[in-house]
């Protein structure tokens, strides 16, 4: 005897920003400051908010609460990481401008 199928349901999406987003595609540094030194990286901006960036880099590293400096198309902006997830060697990071 086959059991009745459930319907499909299709997932609500929640807007969780406050602010529009604008999309990017640029290169940037990303500069860790740290007590014997600085330490750099290379990342690529996704989108970007009056208040906050989300980044796209390699650096598994770089956990929640750090504070990183960026430096993009010849200017410092002060962030602290919100949040990061990875898949495989791809890591995606929101920053929040300080």
């Amino acid at each position: 005897m086959e059991e009745p199928q459930q319907p499909v349901r299709e997932a609500a999406t929640v807007e969780r920003r406050s602010e529009p987003r604008s999309p990017a595609c640029d290169p940037i540094t990303v500069i860790v400051e740290e007590g014997n030194g600085n330490t750099q990286f290379a990342a690529y901006l996704v989108d970007q908010s009056q208040r906050g960036l989300c980044i796209r880099h390699q650096c598994k590293a770089l956990p929640t609460g750090r504070r990183v400096r960026i430096s993009l198309s010849g200017q410092d902006v002060d962030t602290e990481v919100v949040w990061s997830w990875s898949v495989g060697e791809l890591v995606m990071s929101g920053l929040r401008r300080l």
